[in-house]
């Protein structure tokens, strides 16, 4: 019988393959995730969630970044982002996502507001830096979104989206 390239005779034995672990980071509680690839790193983004002193809920003030070349060793670059970051926002913050878009790094970010809250208060900020590992700054000064914004979709009511329609597909 022939024997052919990819027939498991011509195969080198594989080697027992290694794992990093899940979950990835044990040492805070990290929520919601978001990767991007740069320069053959993979950038993982997550919103840090502190449990409130009831114990019943969470807490979000902060987002970690966290960085592999191997998908085995990582590393914790830390609270790379902070709620405090944007003076118009107040109370908790919610998950988070980076873009990479002309060479910036743009992390967008619900909050609550502190000043406008026609419904639950959300809005979205959008944060901005040259590099995955930041320094990142609020990129506008205010929110991008609101409860006052004609026709925006905030955490809150995304939830919510087509209720009461008939094509639930959305």
């Amino acid at each position: 019988m022939p024997r052919f390239c990819g027939s498991a005779e011509h195969r080198p034995p594989l080697a027992d393959p290694e794992y990093s672990g899940n979950p990835l980071f044990t040492d805070l509680f990290t929520a919601d995730p978001c990767a991007i690839v740069y320069r053959d790193t993979l950038y993982i983004f997550t919103g840090h969630d502190e449990q409130t002193s009831s114990g019943t809920s969470f807490l979000m003030r902060d987002w970690y970044v966290f960085s592999s070349a191997d998908l085995v060793d990582w590393t914790n670059h830390g609270a790379l982002l902070k709620a405090a970051y944007f003076s118009w926002a107040s109370g908790n913050a919610f998950a988070g996502r980076v873009v990479e878009n002309n060479g910036k790094f743009w992390w967008y970010v619900p909050k609550t507001h502190r000043t406008i809250r026609v419904n639950e208060g959300f809005a979205i900020g959008v944060a901005v830096a040259d590099h995955p590992l930041g320094p990142y700054r609020d990129a506008i000064g205010s929110a991008l979104i609101t409860d006052r914004t004609p026709n925006s979709v905030t955490p809150a009511c995304a939830k919510r989206f087509g209720e009461g329609r008939r094509d639930r597909s959305l």
